[in-house]
């Protein structure tokens, strides 16, 4: 699903990764493992085709990562960065935002789909009604992955998706992602519960050019 071979990647025009390879095979769980500025988010970032990389090959669903197919790449690819902010006023619109694109109209979920997800995430129906602004971060934070997996991509890209959450509710998210076999994940994190469970560790230090 995902490939990368020998692949360097620089930001803002200094080198930041080198001599890269890794392979992410259908329904793995992987996790980018570092220091922060160690270019974990870079990569998620290339594999989205915002920036390409220097040198090597990056392959996504068998397709090439080159100039102009970036659109067709981020049709099967669903990502939550990790600074989430919306304009938008209401928990519900912010959750069902993705689903406004016209690449998604298809995929918008009926309301027990939204309801059964949000349990899953240990969040209640009700939320939805509330004004972002009075939420937690936590909560945003599972508003944002609930909406990720209504979208069911074939590829989810989170980038520290549970940074703001206690050790109780990290665990049963993980938990819950882990028993999705269809599911192929990148999570960025550093947090042990990722780490301990997932198929592969990509320790991005051991390619970060000092």
């Amino acid at each position: 699903m995902i490939v990368f071979n020998d692949v360097n990647i620089s930001h803002e025009n200094t080198p930041l990764l080198e001599g890269m390879s890794f392979r992410i095979k259908k329904g793995q769980k992987a996790v980018l493992k570092g220091r922060s500025g160690s270019g974990k988010s870079s990569i998620m970032k290339t594999i989205l085709g915002f920036h390409l990389p220097q040198k090597g090959e990056i392959f996504i669903k068998d397709i090439a990562l080159k100039a102009g197919n970036e659109k067709l790449i981020r049709e099967f690819t669903s990502w939550v960065p990790q600074d989430i902010w919306t304009p938008l006023e209401r928990v519900k619109d912010f959750l069902l935002y993705p689903f406004s694109f016209k690449i998604n109209h298809h995929l918008y979920p009926d309301t027990k789909a939204i309801g059964e997800m949000l349990d899953q995430l240990m969040l209640p129906v009700s939320l939805l009604e509330k004004p972002v602004k009075q939420i937690s971060g936590g909560e945003k934070q599972r508003i944002a992955l609930c909406s990720s997996l209504l979208l069911k991509k074939d590829i989810i890209l989170w980038d520290e998706p549970t940074s703001a959450l206690d050790d109780y509710t990290k665990e049963h998210i993980c938990s819950f992602i882990m028993q999705q076999p269809e599911l192929t994940l990148l999570v960025s994190s550093h947090d042990a519960y990722w780490i301990e469970a997932s198929d592969i560790i990509i320790k991005t230090e051991e390619y970060h050019v000092a």
